[in-house]
């Protein structure tokens, strides 16, 4: 229709405050499905709490992905949310802050075959974590995909 290719749309809808708050956690199922196209990996096994992280999603199927809207700020992980594994045993949401500048909505298109990555540092303390995509399809389905557990330790280096 428009001739053109979107390969990253953001929509710019509204602005933060300032202040720090604590964004709402995105509710994902302890365990994505096995067989998802879309994969989520992170460049390491094992972090001090002061590395950085940078996390990449990869779309393997044949359907374009967008990650679900939300809070944008600076130094937050999205389009990536973060777990935290329990004493339980249980994967439980880690609130992120909100650091302005913000924005209120995002999307970016990822297309078949192609790649996104994300650094930040999140601050968190010793622990097992994953990262977490969820995403709606341009076929009509919706997704989320983690990453395998890392660790985040309270040694440097």
């Amino acid at each position: 229709m428009f001739g053109f290719r979107a390969q990253a749309v953001g929509l710019l809808l509204a602005i933060c405050g300032v202040g720090l708050a604590t964004a709402a956690p995105v509710t994902v199922a302890q365990d994505a499905p096995s067989g998802s196209p879309v994969s989520v990996s992170v460049d390491a096994a094992t972090y001090a709490q002061a590395d950085p992280i940078t996390g990449t999603v990869t779309n393997g199927g044949s359907s374009a992905i967008s990650p679900s809207g939300g809070i944008v700020c600076q130094g937050s992980p999205w389009p990536f949310s973060i777990q935290v594994l329990d004493e339980s045993g249980a994967w439980q949401d880690v609130p992120v802050a909100r650091t302005p500048p913000c924005v209120a909505i995002a999307a970016a298109l990822l297309q078949p075959g192609e790649s996104a990555s994300k650094t930040f540092t999140p601050g968190e303390g010793a622990g097992q974590y994953r990262l977490v995509y969820v995403y709606h399809a341009t076929d009509g389905t919706d997704g989320a995909a983690t990453s395998d557990p890392f660790e985040i330790g309270n040694t440097s280096g």
